[in-house]
């Protein structure tokens, strides 16, 4: 796995990727230090009519506010079956 990158430098072409929020909320609720998955959105994925330009969850309301590093995704596990 990569090393945690400054946020600046993180792609902004919809790729998804790990962020570090130090205030995400999910909803309207504080989550404090959080590591997630995210991708930036030019449009809030919730309304595609209004503008977005931020980082937003992979699944479900949340985004990240205020993320200062990231990194790659990892690579998924092997599951028995691919072995």
């Amino acid at each position: 796995m990569s090393e945690w990158q400054p946020v600046g430098s993180a792609p902004r072409d919809g790729t998804p990727i790990l962020v570090f929020d130090v205030s995400g909320h999910y909803g309207s609720e504080p989550r404090g230090h959080t590591v997630m998955a995210v991708r930036y959105s030019a449009y809030d994925p919730r309304d595609y009519r209004a503008p977005g330009g931020e980082w937003y969850a992979l699944y479900g309301p949340c985004r990240a506010d205020n993320p200062t590093h990231w990194m790659p995704l990892p690579e998924p596990p092997v599951t028995p079956e691919e072995k």
